[in-house]
């Protein structure tokens, strides 16, 4: 390869150098045109893609305004708060509203004329109803809540406050439901409407206004029974129990059996104890996340910068292991599984399924297992190299320890929006009507709404896409400065010179454009990957699930994945290229194919590795600080709430550590990742500068370690006539 560069001398900075060349590749030669200048000097980094960037200030602004005006016109409380037979949100007022719902199986009823004359009569019959004061919703038959609905209700059956007795509000247990029909108000445990003229019980005969079917003697007498039942409240709904009614008798199992409510006292009882646990062992879980997961972060810096051979051998000893062990045991359960040997009936035995599923998954393991061996033995020298980037962006990280700070910051941001976006899809989605779908409110929107949403939901893959961009820029142009800087003695001091300061003042005055665009790229694609994930749902739904239209929906799923993992691949790798270079997202995208095409084995072996390493590291770090958490959870009373010695079921707790420690790693992890890439697209860099400056005196940047690998490789090239 034939390269005579121009050199201009570096500045008093000491920054890095940057090359604006054009590449192509052709034969395995890179012919280069250019001169080199240092990167980041401002007077040579134009601001780039500016029209993007107001494109997205715009965009945002618009996002913020349509979230305040839903705010102002939406009503959470409609989602929250039950239906009941008649489409009516307990808690609200319709004295002022003029018709019902629209109830959804009138427009599925053949006898539409029929339907709409019920939807009439019960317009005039019960449109004009206070129903503020009733925020409950008692089920008429519980044993048949979605058949026959609910009505709201003021309060849960079994028991009625006392003013004279409970000052404070609590119930007691004398005190019951004493109403009768004749004085009937908007207390009224039944509404007015729905009381029977006979019988003299507190029961409401009516169920759904498209059926004027009522309750047979037998159902009216086992909802007097439920009404007697001891209630507990639940999201508005009320719930029995299955232990005792108002006189202390227990229900029997013909009342509750059929039922799902025999099983909420058992559960209730089960996450009331974790949440105590969770509340008695706060300490422990923010001692453990804030310390060990930090501290286990640091540490793994550490022994990634001076034993990164032996963690990244054992991550890929583990990972064979792991494949071995799984796939043994799929085989071993499936040959103890016995089953009919003769007959065409045994193609349809259970236990014949379950073998072949067993073994199958056993042989695809360790055919996985074999490839991944056979890869292993293949790229040895190329893990090796891979070795020392890992080992090199170790080092860049912990001379910037700045780079800690940006994950919280950025999280922090990413937060505030998340629970901004969050708060608006609540009162957005709440701006609708609500119809008539059987314990819960569903939304009617008409195409303004439909497409209001979009325009929101599009909002929401943009700035989150903008804000991860924001952070990996920012840490790729640190890390690159870094990596650039001539004098180790230099590098080792960088720090003190605040780069993460000059690298987010060089994203705010010049890049963020760029990131703009590649985030507009890439919420496009969650964006479309959506809307053609609902649409396979929706056509699935629609085909009664048919193998042949489900088989097609999971090509699509793939296809979809595959295409988002290519857009994101590109940009994260342009997302570095803009870092060193200071080019537009375009330019910067094919600046990054064409070094990833000319380094492809090199490039794919660093990532899978990193990807390895970063993975093995996060498990580590969440399973060492569970660990800790549970044994503090079992031994130490200072951790403890109320003193008590130790959590006999820490489940809970040792879940919430695990997943919150898995998250807190990953912040710190990802910038590690980005710096992996960084450091390998420099190298890269540096090492074709090198490879192509016979005739000039150049001087590598890379570290001592990384310079042998840059002569192995040259040597490489000499004997394959490079």
């Amino acid at each position: 390869m034939q390269y005579t560069p121009v050199v201009e001398h570096f500045d008093n900075e000491n920054e890095p150098l940057e090359e604006d060349y054009e590449d192509e590749h052709q034969n395995k030669q890179v012919q280069f045109s250019g001169t080199l200048v240092t990167p980041f000097q401002m007077s040579r980094r134009p601001c780039q893609d500016a029209l993007f960037l107001i494109l997205f200030i715009v965009f945002i602004i618009g996002l913020f305004l349509l979230g305040f005006s839903a705010i102002q016109r939406g009503n959470p409380t409609k989602l929250i708060r039950p239906t009941d037979y008649l489409g009516r949100t307990c808690g609200s007022q319709y004295n002022t509203i003029s018709t019902l719902p629209s109830d959804k199986d009138c427009k599925e009823d053949v006898n539409s004329q029929a339907c709409q004359d019920k939807v009439r009569k019960a317009n005039e019959q019960y449109s004009n109803e206070d129903l503020s004061t009733r925020t409950y919703l008692w089920y008429m038959d519980i044993s048949k809540p979605i058949q026959y609905g609910g009505v709201c209700v003021s309060y849960c059956p079994g028991r009625q406050p006392n003013s004279e007795i409970d000052q404070d509000g609590q119930l007691m247990e004398g005190d019951v439901i004493t109403e009768s029909i004749e004085k009937p108000s908007t207390q009224s445990f039944c509404p007015p409407q729905l009381l029977p003229s006979s019988n003299g019980s507190l029961i409401c005969t009516t169920k759904r206004i498209d059926d004027l079917e009522t309750y047979p003697s037998p159902l009216v007498q086992q909802a007097y029974r439920y009404m007697n039942l001891e209630y507990r409240t639940l999201l508005h709904r009320c719930i029995p129990t299955t232990t005792r009614t108002k006189s202390n008798i227990t229900a029997d199992s013909s009342l509750m059996g059929s039922t799902i409510f025999d099983k909420l006292n058992t559960i209730e009882e089960m996450a009331t104890e974790m949440w105590g646990d969770v509340l008695k062992n706060w300490k422990v879980i923010l001692i453990s996340v804030v310390v060990f997961s930090l501290v286990s972060s640091v540490i793994f810096l550490f022994v990634i910068r001076h034993l990164a051979h032996v963690f990244v051998w054992t991550s890929v000893f583990l990972t064979i292991a792991g494949i071995t062990v799984m796939g043994a045991v799929g085989l071993l359960e499936g040959f103890e599984i016995n089953y009919p040997k003769a007959g065409l009936g045994r193609l349809l035995n259970k236990n014949y399924i379950s073998k072949q599923v067993y073994v199958t998954f056993g042989t695809i393991l360790f055919i996985v297992d074999a490839l991944f061996v056979l890869l292993i033995l293949l790229n040895v020298k190329r893990i090796s190299r891979s070795v020392g980037i890992l080992r090199e962006a170790a080092a860049a990280v912990s001379c910037v320890p700045q780079l800690f700070l940006l994950p919280f910051l950025m999280f922090s941001g990413f937060a505030c929006f998340v629970i901004y976006w969050f708060v608006a899809s609540l009162y957005m989605w709440s701006s609708g009507g609500v119809r008539i779908s059987d314990m819960t409110s569903v939304m009617d929107w008409d195409l303004s709404y439909r497409l209001v949403f979009a325009y929101h939901l599009f909002g929401y893959f943009w700035f989150v896409e903008f804000w991860n961009g924001i952070l990996k820029v920012c840490v790729a142009s640190a890390i690159a400065e870094y990596y650039w800087t001539p004098e180790k003695s230099q590098k080792n001091k960088l720090y003190l010179t605040f780069p993460v300061c000059r690298a987010f003042g060089r994203l705010i005055v010049y890049h963020l454009g760029s990131v703009a665009f590649a985030s507009f790229v890439l919420g496009s694609a969650e964006f479309i990957s959506f809307l053609l994930r609902h649409a396979v749902r929706r056509l699935e739904k629609l085909s009664n699930d048919n193998w042949i239209v489900r088989c097609f929906g999971w090509l699509i799923r793939i296809i979809i994945s595959l295409f988002n993992a290519i857009v994101r691949w590109i940009t994260r790798h342009a997302y570095i290229q803009i870092a060193i270079y200071g080019d537009n997202f375009w330019n910067s995208s094919r600046s990054a194919a064409n070094l990833i095409s000319r380094n492809a084995d090199q490039m794919a072996v660093v990532d899978w590795i990193g990807d390895l390493v970063i993975l093995f590291a996060k498990c580590c770090i969440s399973c060492i600080t569970s660990f800790a958490a549970y044994c503090m959870t079992k031994q130490s009373s200072l951790m403890s709430f109320d003193g008590t010695v130790s959590t006999p079921t820490p489940i809970l707790v040792v879940v919430i550590v695990f997943i919150t420690s898995y998250h807190v790693s990953s912040l710190f992890l990802n910038v590690y990742s980005t710096a992996i890439d960084t450091i390998h697209h420099s190298y890269l860099i540096d090492q074709e500068l090198s490879l192509n400056s016979n005739n000039v005196d150049y001087q590598v940047r890379c570290s001592e370690s990384l310079q042998k690998l840059m002569q192995e490789n040259k040597q490489e090239n000499v004997r394959e006539g490079y």
